[in-house]
């Protein structure tokens, strides 16, 4: 029930005892947090220099497409995520400042690197005479990339023939990767090829391959050189390659 007291005006210790409050309220307002959560429909969240170029954009890009972009002051693309084109619209991408892609993840084989491409060490080039099939490189491969591209070739001087192949082995079973190439009287014939998801059914990312490129000569009396110009892996150029 109310005083005589609670029906006068209010005086000089009433008025302070309001601000006090106020300024408590404030500082409680300061203290917590602002969002608990909030969601963008249609549109983007972006933060903007004071010279007006955006350094961090989410959501609606200028493309059309929705994904993430960070900047640098000079306005080049950094780093980006999703919003791309086709095929490539959930790739996480770091870029150099020309443009290049210097690391990514692969637009069609989850789970494998993209960029950037891993060389497979091998042995030095090697003479043979032997009438079948003989190691003349070897590496080991931890893979990071679905695809691996395949570079040799195999001389053979006058008379001779000889051949060249790669292979690999994973889990204790040997598999032949592409063709066999072939050099007769005196010629040298490259082997190029490029080893995709269906020449690796069952390894995964990480996994221990052993990649051997091996060569033999088939016909005459001279020496074969099986020379090796490079492996190393490589991201996938379409869905088929996955």
């Amino acid at each position: 029930m109310p005083t005589p007291g609670d029906m006068l005006p209010p005086g000089v210790n009433g008025l302070a005892l309001k601000v006090a409050a106020l300024e408590r309220e404030l500082r409680e307002l300061r203290a917590g947090r602002r969002l608990e959560s909030a969601s963008i429909s249609g549109g983007a969240f972006a933060v903007i220099t004071p010279t007006g170029g955006k350094v961090f954009n989410i959501g609606k890009l200028a493309n059309g497409k929705y994904g993430t972009e960070l900047r640098r002051d000079d306005g080049t693309l950094a780093v980006s995520v999703s919003g791309q084109d086709p095929g490539a619209d959930d790739m996480a991408r770091w870029l150099s400042r020309d443009g290049h892609i210097v690391v990514a993840d692969d637009a069609w084989a989850d789970g494998f690197l993209g960029r950037p491409w891993v060389p497979v060490p091998m042995a030095a080039p090697y003479g043979i005479t032997a009438a079948s099939w003989v190691t003349t490189h070897i590496g080991v491969l931890w893979v990071q990339h679905r695809v691996l591209e395949l570079r040799a070739s195999v001389y053979a001087p006058a008379a001779t023939t000889g051949q060249v192949r790669f292979r690999m082995v994973f889990n204790g079973v040997s598999t032949v990767l592409g063709p066999t190439a072939t050099a007769a009287n005196d010629s040298e014939t490259f082997l190029n090829y490029r080893a995709i998801g269906s020449d690796f059914v069952g390894v995964d990312h990480g996994e221990r391959v052993v990649i051997i490129q091996e060569a033999q000569r088939t016909a005459g009396a001279g020496t074969v050189n099986s020379w090796h110009h490079g492996a190393w892996g490589s991201n996938t150029y379409d869905s088929s390659e996955a």
